[in-house]
């Protein structure tokens, strides 16, 4: 089975790596997650989310950023792929640097010496001229640099389609096949009354926490905080079901 690293450090953009988490999952890899702690902060500011929320997601395994001994700290791990998402100002210096002063760190070190794919997702504009240079040096060592910049010529009408792409960007670099530009709300092969009937027939074969939890979502609007004290769950399981609930509901309408 197919595994990764994936770090979350301290700068905005924490709604990229909680998709990039669910979408290894999706793809059966396993991943190994580390959370620092300003990356923390914006996980919960950004999506009211803890670090254990993301790790209840299937194939995911959290580790202690201070935890140099952690498996993600051994060139002896063998990884497919080590992903910094989203990625700090103050990683890339120290990573262009060769600091490992923490496992997010270490674990972008060990990738770098035993030659494996490492993938940074800056999400900061303007780069400042020591940044730049720095990834600039570090793309010469074969590190993929991908900004978080999503495009606009498909048209996106929701925050989800343009995190989605972002983060289909980097299932690419890993070679994995997945249908993220798809979205139930901008299908262009059906009407508005067709699909909203497409939908129904969908719902009624969703497991039924997984139908609560898409109706309260999508139809009545409400937030994951508020979803998850009504069903007593965390927050991190219920976007872990509606995620899976949407991909359910997607592919039943793309086969019927």
């Amino acid at each position: 089975m197919p595994s990764a690293v994936v770090a979350l450090t301290g700068a905005s953009g924490a709604q990229y790596a909680v998709r990039l988490v669910e979408a290894l999952s999706d793809a059966s890899w396993e991943v190994d997650l580390i959370v620092t702690k300003t990356g923390a902060i914006n996980l919960h500011l950004e999506c009211d989310m803890t670090a254990k929320d993301l790790a209840e997601i299937k194939g995911v395994t959290l580790h202690d950023n201070h935890n140099l001994a952690a498996k993600p700290a051994s060139g002896s791990a063998k990884y497919d792929a080590y992903i910094i998402c989203p990625t700090s100002g103050t990683t890339i210096g120290k990573i262009a640097a060769g600091i490992s002063d923490n496992l997010a760190t270490r674990s972008a070190l060990v990738a770098l010496k035993e030659r494996r794919k490492l993938i940074l997702v800056p999400r900061e504009t303007p780069f400042a001229t020591a940044h730049l240079e720095a990834m600039t040096k570090m793309s010469t060592w074969g590190v993929i640099i991908l900004p978080a910049s999503p495009g606009f010529y498909h048209k996106p009408s929701t925050i989800e389609e343009l995190i989605d792409f972002v983060v289909a960007r980097i299932l690419d670099q890993l070679d994995i096949e997945h249908e993220l530009s798809s979205s139930l709300d901008t299908d262009i092969y059906y009407s508005g009354d067709e699909i909203q009937l497409k939908l129904q027939k969908a719902l009624l074969k969703l497991p039924e926490k997984q139908r609560l939890v898409f109706n309260m979502k999508y139809f009545e609007e409400m937030k994951f905080k508020d979803i998850a004290e009504v069903m007593e769950v965390s927050v991190g399981s219920l976007k872990a079901q509606y995620h899976h609930a949407v991909k359910k509901i997607e592919k039943f309408i793309k086969e019927d």
